[in-house]
């Protein structure tokens, strides 16, 4: 029930973003100003996502939820009532995806970290599958959604429709308790345990070298999915862009259903690294001709493959890291590796505005947007170069066997009490 509130609620915000971003780059045709809205839709995020791992670990995870869909709601309320008086502009825009960055940084560890708690080890690929599944759901349908409602019922429709599918989430998170288990009084402050999360990676070379690989795969992702949108616009419209998200999402829900029913690959850390290479894929082949087809089967191999790294990732932290910790660990991990994405995007607007132009010639073709596609054929070199660098360090690809499993195999729930007799027992 929960699952289906969150599916809800995250179509209705991608639905909004989607439209929002179409008028930002109708209205001032800057693929800057477009990079500015992705980098406010991320980077705030990311910076109080330590202190939201902290936070999942300490408190009531469904109330962090609730919590999170207030916010969203705040900044859809804030953009609705500009529209509504006719003064919407830009800052309204990017203070909405700012508040909608920050709210989920606290609700995805929330409702990650209690995965582990329910589930049993053996089954934490396929679980995670179905997770990827539901986000991949939520891209695909949000974009076609917003595409349709911008038409139909303009942007004050779609803003509508936004908040009605949060106070849906509400509902069910009113709705649903969560299980509290394994929770007990912590005398460390916040921020002791935010260091201790950091502290954490720092002190296992094998997640420090999972760090480092994905700063530079979120790098060269941050440049391509800034330079992707403009490049669509730029020959096919905003129906264009529209299908290719949409088509493009429909590939992540193959990967999250494929990583649900096949579970991974017994090496997590093989599939984690392997699929970068079908990433790298995707943007060639985005990137080959202006023809529709191309970016969209381009980009359904792209998002493929972002299902199917998470769901190895998710599942390898969920395995190696202590149940306790793992809200901020998951946290953590995630704000390190992914703080290169925002300077993709800033690379992406200079590069798009200042020295490829948008609408010019390329070295792997002539026409509109040839330069924004060659720039996404040598992106996609670049990740494939780097998941074979991924598979040939040892440290990396050998993380499963240098560090131990914290999780056991088959538990689904546990009896502080029980677990005390049984330690005594041993003794």
């Amino acid at each position: 029930m929960v699952t289906l509130g969150q599916l809800v609620s995250l179509t209705g915000s991608r639905a909004m973003a989607f439209a929002m971003g179409v008028w930002v780059y109708l209205q001032t045709g800057s693929v800057t100003q477009f990079s500015v809205i992705l980098i406010t839709a991320l980077l705030p995020g990311l910076l109080v996502l330590p202190l939201a791992g902290a936070a999942a670990d300490r408190w009531d995870r469904r109330l962090l939820m609730i919590g999170g869909e207030v916010v969203n709601a705040a900044g859809t309320g804030l953009c609705l009532a500009a529209y509504a008086t006719g003064s919407l502009r830009l800052w309204h825009i990017y203070v909405a995806a700012a508040l909608g960055s920050i709210a989920s940084s606290f609700q995805q560890p929330a409702y990650l970290a209690a995965v582990a708690q329910l589930v049993p080890k053996q089954y934490l690929g396929r679980v995670n599958g179905i997770l990827q599944t539901v986000m991949a759901v939520s891209q695909a349908a949000g974009p076609l959604a917003g595409g349709a409602l911008i038409v139909a019922i303009g942007l004050r429709g779609v803003m509508i429709t936004d908040l009605a599918t949060v106070a849906v989430a509400l509902a069910t998170l009113l709705a649903v308790r969560f299980p509290d288990l394994l929770f007990r009084h912590r005398e460390e402050t916040v921020w002791k345990e935010i260091a201790g999360g950091l502290r954490y990676i720092a002190r296992r070379p094998s997640f420090v070298a999972m760090v480092v690989f994905f700063l530079g795969y979120n790098l060269v992702l941050g440049i391509a999915l800034a330079l992707l949108p403009p490049m669509v616009l730029g020959t096919g419209g905003a129906g264009t862009l529209s299908v290719t998200t949409m088509i493009g999402a429909l590939g992540g829900v193959a990967g999250g259903v494929a990583m649900a029913l096949w579970g991974g690959l017994a090496r997590r850390a093989t599939g984690m690294i392997g699929f970068v290479a079908l990433t790298g894929a995707g943007l060639v082949i985005a990137g080959l001709r202006p023809q529709a087809a191309y970016p969209i089967v381009g980009m359904a191999l792209v998002m493929a493959s972002i299902a199917l790294i998470n769901g190895h990732w998710q599942t390898m932290i969920q395995i190696k890291v202590g149940m306790e910790l793992q809200g901020r660990i998951l946290a953590t991990n995630r704000m390190t590796a992914n703080l290169t994405e925002p300077l993709g995007y800033v690379c992406a607007g200079w590069l798009a505005d200042s020295v490829l132009a948008p609408t010019g010639d390329g070295w792997f073709g002539t026409g509109p947007g040839r330069s924004l596609a060659s720039a996404l054929i040598i992106l996609g070199g670049l990740h494939i170069v780097l998941a074979a660098a991924g598979l040939r360090w040892r440290r990396l690809r050998y993380l499963e066997d240098i560090l131990p499993d914290a999780v056991p195999g088959a538990v689904v729930t546990w009896d502080r009490d029980r677990l005390q007799r049984e330690a005594d027992d041993l003794r």
